[in-house]
């Protein structure tokens, strides 16, 4: 491992434990101000000027680290990414062992980005939930929120296969249709005892957007490690072998190649076609 991704991984932590600091001081504010304290009180204006200490703290961590992965690939598409930047760079030099990682199912089984990566009663688990959190779900929602102009197509392309091919847009009318229709009631009903509260119904376009998004969360964290293992000049075959490979975005995309468009109709369809960014 390189000494750049070991600085990195360091600083990663530093900046996570700042943030939790400054998140778990913020809840106690929040706490006292429920129980009576004044947003003027003495107290709560001095927790107020801790949180904006460890916030210029957190801001500090970010512009240091810059300096150890400013110009690489991984930062470039970083930046040329709508909602990640430098604190979705930091996350993933920080967790992420490109050494390790020589496939993306390797850094997809770490972070709890796989079907079987499932939390189990008595069982430890084999990946980090805090990165399936992060990786899973902040990341991918903040590219989708900012429209980013190459994923959030591979995103809505994606939902629309699963509403239209695998026909979740037909089960949302007629939840029984669902192959899994049992299987959903049952979960259902006991969630629904266990809080205490009337049951739902089958939420079939919700399973076909969470679906989308968890995809779409797969494709940045794989995309996020070749360009970690490009940048440490490491060997990326395994990556570009898949027959459905998609490339990171790349310097200068438009939104109107042919090959992207290519790569939308194929996930549309469900092809398992090979489309090269030539």
């Amino acid at each position: 491992m390189s000494s750049r991704i070991v600085a990195l991984r360091y600083l990663a932590r530093c900046y996570i434990d700042a943030q939790q600091l400054r998140i778990s001081i913020q809840l106690r504010m929040q706490r006292l101000v429920e129980q009576g304290y004044s947003r003027d009180d003495p107290l709560i204006k001095m927790m107020e000027r801790w949180v904006e200490r460890w916030k210029s703290l957190e801001q500090q961590i970010l512009d240091e680290a810059a300096e150890y992965f400013e110009g690489t690939p991984l930062w470039q598409w970083c930046l040329r990414v709508k909602g990640l930047g430098r604190v979705a760079a930091l996350m993933f030099y920080g967790y992420i062992d490109p050494y390790k990682a020589t496939t993306a199912g390797k850094a997809l089984a770490y972070t709890g980005l796989t079907p079987e990566s499932k939390l189990r009663a008595g069982v430890k688990a084999r990946f980090n939930p805090l990165l399936k959190g992060r990786f899973g779900y902040l990341i991918p929602r903040n590219v989708i929120m900012k429209r980013d102009p190459y994923y959030y197509p591979i995103y809505l392309a994606k939902k629309e296969y699963y509403l239209k091919k695998r026909g979740f847009e037909e089960f949302a009318r007629n939840p029984r249709l669902c192959p899994r229709y049992e299987e959903c009631m049952r979960r259902l009903a006991a969630k629904a005892q266990r809080l205490g509260r009337p049951m739902k119904h089958p939420a079939c376009l919700a399973h076909a957007d969470g679906m989308a998004r968890r995809f779409l969360a797969r494709i940045l964290l794989s995309h996020a490690t070749e360009l970690m293992r490009l940048g440490e000049g490491l060997p990326v075959d395994n990556f570009k072998s898949h027959r459905n490979y998609i490339p990171p975005k790349p310097e200068g995309f438009t939104g109107t190649e042919p090959w992207f468009q290519r790569i939308l109709e194929n996930l549309r369809e469900g092809r398992r076609e090979r489309t090269a960014a030539d």
